[in-house]
């Protein structure tokens, strides 16, 4: 509450000046109220009795103090004091309408209050009244008339008037943003010792508001209100615990003030509380937890809360996975234009989550959160240009985004990095990069990551090679249900690589990557079933394994799908089949492809004989790595030999 300063020369009923020569009780010569020129001299009993007399200031001073213990019964104090014309009680009856204390709520009745106490010159009542245009209670918004209300009630004397001042010069509303003057009233009212205008001062020095930034008066004037119970300063030392600006980080101190702001209904602060509950900053990580002051966040219209809400659905993380409600959420936040929103909205574009594909506005949104410094957005960018998602390909563009976003810690930017110097996309391959990068992206739990560090561990790429570690890592990934894990994962148990054969597990691990569409996966269910390796052998399932992986562009099941067509194993024979997909994989610089093709060049199975064309293709194999191949070029230069020769 805010208490004017006092104008001992002035009639607190009528407003007009009047001289006590030296007397503590006058009559006003102007309304006939008897007055006194300090009341705060009476002792309580004193006032009581002048109260019950029917003193109008008595009965507004008692009002006043019962507004800390008891605001209910203050109510009838301040209207009986109204009905005796008390300038003073009209803007505190007005409050008690605002707050429903002793009534019930009733905006219009406040306003109507306010009015009165205004136009008889009352700062209070301006203050108030101001704070009725600023939030559109009673009355439309206006801006600039709060500002000006509240200029007024500054210039009579309302110290409380000087913080919402300082406010609007802050944050330009109602007027033009003006940090010298927000500053300059902003610690006026602070040195007052009002709460909220330390907060407001707090900001100041965080910002460099008007004066110097200073992270240590910051925090010193954020403690100071947030131990008053100001929720926004609660919320504003929470965030200088959880970042360590002008202190050391402290997680717990920060989950403890989070806390505090969020269980009186700050959103900003209940998105934070559930950041630290998903992240297990300051307090045992739980999705459950965080999930529920998601929720609460998000419907509240806190744009980060509804992010963050959308990630939950995304992941299942204290919830079901829900495709529909991760692009809500998504979309209700990218509205708002948050960053975080718009990089999961773009995600959910790009693979048709709670939406149908969209190439475009994945890329659009991507865009927006990468432009706004979004590290997430930078990352999903630079796989729209890297995969030509709504943009041209631009390999060089791609691994600039994901450079950005690793610069900002992102795991995932980290982790395509680290694909890209192992693949050589949008630079040289660099191995010793490659695995780095992977490497920094595996021990923040990254699933990709975790699979790239297994490759570069199985094949000895940028790292000493180690079948131990690749298949642990492989398990770690495969633990993430990432599905091209699962795949490197069936093949270590499939070929005891860095474990025990096991083809129980094998099968398992092949099926769950085949499942999933990755072809690898497919080419080694195929030999699980060609071979009986965990499930008993299936001619037919081997072929149609087969040729889902040479769909999926497997090079190695171009070769197996034509010997399959050429044998008749699980299809009907069909030897232009066989010779179609034994073409398309010498395309690809398949070696067993190049041999089988020749072998029908040699053996001249359903077309003529030609042993030159079966040399070609059994010298191309050779150069491939096929030893069988040097056998038939023998074979081919005698076979010509004997037909030239007839």
């Amino acid at each position: 509450m805010c208490e004017q300063k006092n104008e001992l020369e002035k009639c607190g009923y009528c407003g007009k000046e009047v001289n006590f020569n030296n007397e503590l009780k006058i009559i006003c010569p102007y309304c006939g109220h008897a007055i006194y020129k300090n009341m705060d001299d009476l002792s309580d009993e004193e006032i009581q009795k002048l109260a019950d007399e029917g003193d109008g200031e008595a009965l507004y001073r008692i009002g006043r103090n019962l507004l800390v213990d008891d605001p209910d019964k203050s109510f009838e104090f301040f209207e009986k004091s109204v009905g005796l014309g008390f300038i003073k009680a009209y803007a505190l009856l007005g409050e008690c309408y605002f707050n429903g204390f002793g009534v019930e709520v009733d905006y219009n009745q406040a306003l109507n209050y306010f009015k009165i106490g205004s136009d008889k010159g009352d700062a209070i009542a301006f203050h108030d009244l101001g704070s009725c245009y600023l939030y559109g209670n009673g009355v439309e918004k206006d801006s600039k008339k709060a500002f000006e209300y509240f200029k007024m009630s500054e210039e009579k004397g309302c110290e409380y008037a000087a913080t919402n001042l300082g406010y609007c010069y802050l944050f330009g509303i109602g007027t033009e943003a003006d940090y010298e003057k927000g500053f300059y009233y902003s610690k006026l009212a602070a040195e007052q010792e009002i709460a909220v205008a330390e907060n407001n001062l707090g900001l100041c020095y965080l910002h460099g508001y008007g004066v110097e930034q200073d992270y240590s008066n910051a925090f010193k004037f954020f403690k100071v209100a947030a131990d008053q119970g100001i929720v926004m300063a609660q919320y504003n030392l929470a965030e200088l615990f959880y970042s360590g600006k002008g202190i050391d980080k402290n997680y717990d101190k920060a989950f403890e003030y989070f806390k505090l702001s969020a269980e009186q209904g700050n959103v900003d602060a209940q998105n934070k509380l559930g950041e630290c509950y998903f992240n297990g900053y300051g307090v045992e990580q739980d999705y459950n937890e965080a999930f529920k002051w998601f929720k609460n966040s998000a419907e509240q219209d806190c744009a980060l809360g509804q992010a963050n809400l959308a990630k939950c659905y995304l992941g299942a993380k204290g919830t079901e996975f829900d495709a529909l409600k991760a692009h809500d959420y998504a979309k209700l936040s990218a509205e708002q234009e948050c960053s975080l929103g718009e990089a999961l909205l773009s995600n959910c574009y790009l693979f048709g989550i709670g939406t149908e594909v969209d190439y475009e506005k994945g890329f659009y949104y991507a865009k927006r959160s990468a432009d706004k410094g979004n590290d997430e957005g930078q990352n999903i960018l630079g796989l729209c240009y890297e995969k030509g998602y709504g943009a041209n390909k631009d390999d060089i563009k791609a691994i600039e985004y994901y450079k950005l976003a690793s610069n900002q810690g992102n795991a995932f930017g980290f982790s395509n990095l680290g694909y890209c110097y192992l693949y050589g996309i949008g630079t040289k391959i660099d191995y010793e990069k490659g695995f780095k990068y992977s490497k920094i992206a595996a021990d923040k739990g990254e699933g990709q990551g975790l699979n790239n560090v297994g490759v570069c561990y199985q094949y000895g790429w940028g790292v000493r090679k180690n079948n131990s570690k690749a298949f642990q890592y492989y398990k770690l990934a495969a633990d993430q249900n990432l599905p091209l894990s699962c795949a490197n994962l069936g093949y270590c148990y499939l070929y005891g690589v860095g474990t025990k054969i096991d083809y129980d597990k094998g099968f398992k691990y092949s099926k769950i990557a085949a499942d999933n569409g990755i072809g690898k996966g497919q080419l080694l269910l195929a030999v699980c079933y060609d071979d009986g390796y965990g499930v008993d052998e299936d001619d037919k399932q081997t072929f149609n394994y087969l040729k889902l992986a040479a769909d999926n562009g497997i090079v190695e099941a171009f070769s197996f799908v034509g010997t399959c067509y050429e044998h008749g194993i699980g299809v009907e024979k069909n030897l232009d089949k066989a010779i179609n997909y034994y073409e398309m994989g010498c395309e690809r610089g398949n070696g067993d492809a190049f041999f089988n093709l020749g072998h029908i060049y040699f053996k001249g199975k359903g077309i003529d004989k030609d042993f030159d064309k079966a040399f070609e293709l059994f010298d191309n194999a050779f150069k491939l790595g096929v030893k069988k191949a040097q056998r038939y070029l023998k074979l081919c230069k005698i076979s010509k030999s004997k037909v030239d020769n007839v």
